[in-house]
């Protein structure tokens, strides 16, 4: 960042990518943050406590709605951004996110809808699995690939998806829980949502590099197996291939 333009550029395109967290907390433990433009230091440090400020928001409503479907007893799973804020990332100033993503089962569905109307909930005109109530924002789905909006998507696993749910771990959130992905589950659909992105955003690969950061072989070796019964050997071989070639760089 030696001139304005290459400062400008890299942050407007840490925001693009979903990294601007990153980029000022990296700048801020290296000391560079001083350095920069005060308008430049200024607009990564109000992008990383207005990230905060979403998230708890989104955290809080979530918290909220758990604990009326455990009353009732309905199950979901929580996916993408709001699953990796409870167990993955520890500074919820480095994970931006525009919703929350639920996967319920189909026969369960209605029971989340009536929860969720009951806590003032509005479903989107448009797009009939969306529901807001103020900034909150829910995407609900009742297939992991999105099987209940393009058919075909059925056809990319080679089991059930309840037996998928079925697999889902619990993970504890403030005065109740929820339920997540198997890790080596989390691994393979977070790889399929980035890839059928075409890998638009960069944070999408940073989710799974800390997903497995800590992982030692057994966790691999589940992951191998896993995705040998779930038909997505394939999957796991780009996945690993974009990670080491654009995330990895060998120390020399």
């Amino acid at each position: 960042m030696s001139t304005v333009i290459d400062a400008s550029s890299l942050i407007e395109l840490a925001v693009k990518e979903g990294m601007a967290g990153f980029l000022y907390k990296s700048l801020l433990k290296s000391g560079a943050l001083e350095t920069l433009n005060p308008h430049y230091k200024q607009r990564l440090y109000t992008t990383y406590y207005l990230t905060i400020r979403h998230n708890l928001k989104l955290i809080h409503a979530l918290n909220e709605i758990m604990k009326s479907l455990m009353q009732s007893r309905h199950q979901v799973v929580l996916m993408q951004g709001i699953s990796l804020l409870q167990h993955v990332y520890r500074d919820i100033g480095l994970r931006p996110m525009n919703d929350i993503d639920m996967w319920v089962l189909p026969n369960r569905y209605d029971g989340l809808v009536e929860c969720l109307v009951s806590q003032g909930y509005e479903r989107n005109s448009l797009y009939p699995n969306t529901f807001s109530k103020g900034e909150v924002v829910l995407d609900i789905h009742t297939h992991i690939l999105g099987g209940d909006r393009i058919n075909s998507r059925d056809l990319l696993i080679s089991v059930d998806q309840e037996e998928i749910f079925q697999s889902a771990q619990p993970i504890n959130m403030e005065n109740t829980s929820a339920l997540c992905l198997d890790p080596s589950d989390q691994f393979l659909y977070l790889s399929l949502h980035a890839m059928k992105h075409n890998l638009e955003r960069l944070i999408w690969l940073v989710d799974i590099l800390n997903l497995v950061v800590d992982w030692d072989p057994s966790d691999w070796e589940a992951l191998v197996h896993r995705a040998q019964q779930l038909g997505q050997q394939t999957t796991l071989f780009y996945m690993l291939y974009v990670l080491t070639t654009e995330l990895y760089t060998k120390k020399r």
